[in-house]
């Protein structure tokens, strides 16, 4: 190949990789980050680099009919669920608190910062007493490391022979430093225990 004909195939090429480039270039600016639509013929879905929009921790979403877009739901963003599976008993006395344990359940992108937050812990429980023969009221309590930072007291009218349900919210401030607990403690020294019911459930929420 002589050098004019070298030369050209040069031109040839660096013009082609200029059109490549700015045909490539409209299609990143065509796409829209708020509503992105995908279609995969290997069923890999790479995606290198979307612009941020809405709140830190955002997720992409189905919408049932073949796309997927930003989830424009704050507390779906930011919520955990924690969900209890199976009935799970608690040895439960008068003496020293008992940890209620919610595994997790469904992680919505919840995340304490390193500056304190406010935070809504709501907690639905169903539960009932075992080995009783009357009902036993009990304090519900928050604790944040080692300080109480949320008490209060149920089951004072509740009919020991049913299912019983609580439903609770609490508001606290928190960073990422810190550790929460939910606790029990029976208020008075009678017989009996404490039965977690399933699908009792907590979710945390920045609000």
């Amino acid at each position: 190949m002589n050098k004019k004909n070298a030369r050209c195939k040069g031109n040839i090429q660096s013009r082609f990789q200029k059109e490549l480039e700015k045909e490539l270039s409209k299609i990143k600016n065509s796409v829209s980050t708020r509503n992105l639509n995908l279609e995969l013929s290997d069923g890999v879905l790479d995606i290198s680099s979307i612009k941020s929009v809405g709140v830190s921790g955002s997720s992409l979403i189905s919408t049932g009919d073949g796309k997927i877009e930003w989830n424009t739901s704050i507390s779906a963003k930011q919520r955990d669920v924690f969900l209890v599976r199976e009935d799970t008993e608690y040895k439960f006395n008068s003496t020293e608190d008992i940890e209620l344990v919610f595994p997790p359940y469904r992680d919505g992108c919840f995340s304490l910062e390193e500056k304190e937050i406010v935070i809504s812990i709501d907690i639905r429980i169903y539960y009932k007493y075992t080995n009783s023969k009357a009902h036993l009221p009990f304090y519900l309590k928050a604790k944040k490391n080692e300080e109480i930072v949320y008490v209060e007291n149920f089951g004072d009218y509740d009919d020991y022979s049913k299912n019983q349900k609580l439903n609770e919210s609490i508001v606290i401030t928190a960073k990422n430093t810190d550790v929460i607990k939910i606790l029990i403690r029976k208020k008075f020294d009678d017989d009996g225990d404490f039965l977690l019911l399933k699908n009792s459930f907590m979710t945390f929420e920045v609000l």
